[in-house]
């Protein structure tokens, strides 16, 4: 659950990265309204590299990467 925390986190904390992943969102459910593999395949990126920030955040201020269970 740590990386599910991170990203929503993130998301909170970074509005204009959570408008793009609404957006990013929106267009997938459109293109992709009958193929949930599709819809989640086309988000994998985005979160991906939230989630990269997201540790970069973390680890600037001294915590633990989201992957990390220390």
């Amino acid at each position: 659950w740590t990386a599910q925390l991170a990203f929503r986190d993130y998301l909170r904390a970074h509005p204009l990265r959570a408008a793009a992943y609404a957006a990013l969102k929106q267009a997938l459910a459109t293109r992709h309204a009958h193929d949930r593999v599709a819809y989640t395949d086309g988000k994998a990126a985005f979160v991906a590299e939230t989630l990269r920030l997201a540790d970069g955040a973390a680890c600037a201020l001294g915590a633990p990467a989201a992957g990390d269970d220390a």
